[in-house]
């Protein structure tokens, strides 16, 4: 048996899914940026970025996951201070996005009633890529 130079246990540490997430971030940065300016168009490059996009979601996602799971195996208390400590930040980070995009829409005068008021809960959302906020609060909630 062949000594492994990473521990099992080591593997995946907090340093370690932080900076995979941020590797994630950045190649959805990227992929945004070719669907929006056209960055790359018509290439290879072009398509490669399209597609690490939507890998980089479902990276991000798992590792988000993983850690959850980890934290929840690790901690006592952590299923129960859950609501507490990921939930109500996040949705109230999730209310300011929501009101900050509500208000440039009053601004421009483009504002809809029915899809801001489902920026509150699920099924709309006036915050552009809002999708991404309101699957990450599903999950959460999901977990717990």
């Amino acid at each position: 048996m062949m000594p492994s130079m990473i521990s099992r246990e080591r593997f995946l540490t907090r340093q370690t899914s932080t900076a995979l997430k941020g590797l994630f971030a950045v190649m959805v940065l990227l992929s945004h940026l070719h669907g929006r300016v056209q960055l790359f168009r018509n290439s290879l490059l072009g398509t490669i970025l399209s597609a690490f996009g939507y890998l980089a979601v479902a990276g991000f996602f798992f590792v988000s996951g993983y850690g959850l799971f980890t934290g929840s195996r690790e901690k006592e208390d952590y299923i129960d201070s859950f609501p507490k400590k990921k939930i109500l930040p996040f949705y109230a980070m999730c209310i300011v996005a929501i009101l900050i995009y509500a208000l440039r829409l009053l601004l421009t005068g483009g504002i809809e009633w029915i899809p801001l008021l489902q920026s509150f809960f699920f099924g709309g959302t006036v915050v552009q890529n809002g999708w991404y906020l309101q699957a990450q609060l599903m999950l959460y909630i999901f977990f717990y």
